[in-house]
């Protein structure tokens, strides 16, 4: 992420933070993360994780994409190529892509591409229900009970276990490319 988007992420974050009217040990104390750690994100001096990034988006009561999505052009139908928001700015080997223009709606299509050999940083765990197609590539999700399931390219899984925390990985031996639906949006 560049020096520019860690200083918009953190204003925006500083602004959630303030028109909620909470201060620093309070969202601290909230989301288990340190004050000083909160004020060096939102001065745009440091990274953020993507789950750390959750915690507060949860507590803010808004959505990831409100954070990082520039505002979208007129049309509220179409979202062209070039005008896509990637919304996974912590991780340089997985682009997450916005295919709507917003997340304000009953679900929430995204575009992932996974560099080779590229997986979650953390685990992930949505309140939501979530179709995943591979398009490219191959796909492992490892559940936190041990159970892992592998997607070859054209295969679908379709998840409605909102209870079981889990990871994705490229396995393939070039990039993987999956279309998921979220409903309702939770990302």
């Amino acid at each position: 992420m560049a020096s520019d988007d860690f200083k918009r992420l953190g204003s925006r974050l500083r602004a959630a933070r303030r028109t909620r009217g909470l201060s620093l040990s309070e969202v601290a104390s909230a989301t288990d993360m340190s004050a000083s750690f909160l004020s060096h994100v939102e001065n745009g001096k440091g990274d953020i994780t993507f789950m750390r990034l959750r915690r507060l988006v949860a507590l803010y009561g808004m959505q990831l994409v409100d954070l990082v999505a520039a505002p979208h052009p007129a049309d509220d139908r179409v979202v062209r190529a070039n005008e896509r928001t990637d919304i996974n700015n912590d991780q340089e080997d997985i682009s997450m892509y916005l295919l709507a223009p917003d997340s304000k709606r009953s679900m929430m299509p995204i575009l992932c591409v996974f560099a080779r050999g590229a997986d979650s940083a953390e685990p992930l765990r949505i309140e939501s229900e979530e179709f995943l197609h591979v398009v490219h590539g191959a796909l492992q999700i490892s559940f936190e009970d041990g159970e892992e399931i592998r997607l070859a390219e054209g295969d679908s899984i379709y998840l409605i276990e909102p209870h079981r925390t889990r990871s994705y990985r490229n396995v393939s031996r070039g990039r993987t490319v999956t279309l998921s639906v979220v409903s309702p949006p939770a990302l």
